[in-house]
């Protein structure tokens, strides 16, 4: 939903702009809500698929307020964790790193590789020889090595070749 992006978007304005004081008290407060919110899903109290006696609105203000509590949970995580990065009190380990590299590349490929893996998994019937959730798993590995892959061989460079150059003048005014 819009409400996710926007946090998203001041999140990271904050990062940039402020010092955020005190970040494991926003990271534990999201960890809080998010299992919060959890618990209260795995209890049926945020099915969207019947009537709720706590909440008298209709149905779709469930999704509304599901969305609304995973995301505030996420933004203040994300916040938390940057802040803690931005401060040097935390390092992003190195697979994370390359993962969040290649991550505008997996959110370009996740859906039409999904779309090819499950066409070609009814067309060969993979599902007779191998458990769901191990196929999911090897799905889930294709298409986050396909991303990586892709980030090596095709945006790197392409960002490499599209970033300004120095130009002579600039050259020359350093020396």
């Amino acid at each position: 939903m819009n409400f996710e992006f926007i946090g998203g978007v001041i999140a990271g304005w904050s990062i940039q702009r402020r010092t955020i004081h005190r970040p494991e008290l926003l990271l534990g407060l999201g960890l809080v809500i998010f299992a919060a919110f959890a618990v209260a899903e795995d209890s049926r109290l945020l099915w969207s698929n019947e009537d709720h006696l706590w909440y008298p609105g209709p149905s779709w203000n469930i999704l509304i307020l599901r969305s609304m509590g995973y995301g505030l949970a996420g933004v203040l995580i994300i916040l938390g964790l940057s802040a803690l990065e931005v401060q040097r009190r935390i390092r992003a380990p190195a697979p994370l790193i390359m993962l969040g590299d290649a991550s505008y590349l997996l959110y370009l490929i996740h859906v039409p590789a999904l779309l090819i893996l499950g066409a070609s998994e009814r067309y060969l019937h993979l599902l007779r020889f191998v458990p769901a959730w191990l196929l999911a798993g090897f799905y889930v590995f294709l298409i986050l090595g396909g991303a990586i892959v892709l980030n090596r061989v095709l945006e790197q460079p392409l960002l490499r070749f599209v970033q300004p150059r120095p130009t002579i003048a600039a050259v020359s005014a350093l020396t």
